[in-house]
């Protein structure tokens, strides 16, 4: 894991990110049957903490995708509040895990550890998705197999839906691992 490597250089970082990513693509993971063709599950994991009042519309933002092959995983980070009975109750697609409270980190772990699907998409308790994010994001691995994974940019929004300021994807290479390197290192 990355955090693992804390102490090595910038290469060596890239390099273990790298072979995680290809190590992960390469595993024994489930597909699914959609009319006739085999399709590769997406699991989205969604860490939790108190999350009740905003969750049902994140899970919801998720399940209005047009990409047809995902679960929900929720990974409760030990909330005192709704949250796990919430996430238990939206649909049949969405899987709740819980743990006392580690933080934010911890959680996504878990849910990762509970995946079943080829790729892995993080979204906050908080947030919400565009109905073709997962496609258009499937639709660039697929036709780019060299790649490893991919980001989005962000629109933040008030309470009335309204935007307030649009975050764009950085188009360089080495966004993605910035990013990364950044928040989690």
């Amino acid at each position: 894991p990355l955090s693992n490597i804390q102490g090595a250089d910038e290469a060596q970082r890239k390099a273990t990110f790298d072979q995680a990513v290809r190590s992960w693509r390469s595993g024994g993971f489930l597909r699914v049957l959609i009319d006739g063709k085999e399709v590769r599950l997406v699991s989205v994991v969604i860490p939790a903490f108190n999350a009740e009042r905003t969750l049902r519309a994140t899970i919801e933002s998720v399940l209005r995708q047009t990409y047809p092959a995902l679960e929900v995983i929720v990974a409760d980070d030990g909330s005192k509040d709704g949250t796990a009975g919430l996430a238990a109750s939206v649909d049949r697609r969405v899987r709740c895990v819980r743990q006392q409270n580690r933080g934010v980190s911890a959680a996504r772990n878990l849910g990762i550890a509970d995946a079943k699907g080829e790729f892995i998409a993080f979204l906050d308790s908080d947030d919400l998705w565009l109905p073709e994010k997962l496609a258009r994001q499937i639709d660039f691995l697929d036709a780019h197999p060299e790649v490893g994974a991919v980001q989005s940019g962000a629109r933040f929004v008030d309470n009335d839906m309204r935007t307030i300021d649009v975050l764009p994807c950085r188009e360089d290479v080495d966004a993605l691992w910035a990013a990364l390197q950044f928040q989690n290192l």
